[in-house]
């Protein structure tokens, strides 16, 4: 009887341990120490919108924008141009447009940003080269011409944008779905800019991005 109940425990135990060695998947060391494939975040995008200020006016911006971690590089092209529409009589009803004053910024911006889901909000600053173009009218010729003057700038921005959450076909103009799922994508959002100088804007307006928004992995 004691050898019965000692062989049925036996047998219970390699049941048992041969029952966890099936649950239990082979030891890999490289499985532990191999990292999980994800994309850089790296995107563009496009505003256009209006700004106000002692130069204010139409305002148009691509900017190219690179994270790591939390930070945020952002290499911007800005440009505010003030118009002004005049009309050559009343009987002919094409408006005669001109331009004001034209501001051009080249910048380079480093701040936070946080995305979660399909969302990032950003902000950042840094140091801008502005050139501001003004028509003076010049008495020799009877014609305009424009005088430029150039100076640093202090720009900043402030950007909320909406993204797609996960791996999906890219899709051509938001509708033609082509490929494998990828990171790579649109977005839309919102941007408030502008940039402290000899001559200060601060405008808003929307965007549209491209590129790899946040980490995507396999």
């Amino acid at each position: 009887m004691k050898n019965f109940i000692l062989a049925a425990l036996l047998l219970f135990c390699y049941a048992a341990k041969a029952q966890v060695e099936n649950q239990i998947p082979d030891f890999n060391p490289d499985t532990l120490l191999k990292p999980r494939k994800t994309n850089p975040i790296i995107f563009a995008d496009f505003l256009f919108g209006g700004a106000g200020g002692s130069s204010k006016g139409l305002m148009a911006s691509i900017s190219a924008n690179y994270q790591f971690g939390k930070n945020l590089i952002t290499a911007r092209v800005s440009n505010v141009t003030n118009y002004n529409v005049e009309l050559v009589s009343p009987i002919v009803p094409f408006p005669f447009i001109s331009v004001r004053e034209s501001i051009e910024e080249y910048g380079l911006l480093y701040g936070r940003r946080i995305a979660e889901g399909n969302m990032a909000f950003s902000y950042s600053a840094g140091v801008s080269f502005n050139q501001r173009e003004l028509p003076v009218f010049n008495t020799t010729t009877n014609r305009y011409h424009y005088n430029a003057t150039k100076h640093v700038g202090l720009p900043f921005e402030v950007s909320v944008k909406w993204f797609k959450p996960r791996k999906i076909p890219y899709h051509i103009y938001y509708l033609i779905p082509v490929g494998p799922p990828t990171g790579l994508g649109h977005s839309f959002g919102f941007k408030l800019m502008g940039n402290i100088s000899t001559t200060t804007f601060v405008g808003a307006g929307i965007t549209w991005g491209w590129g790899w928004h946040k980490k995507y992995y396999d």
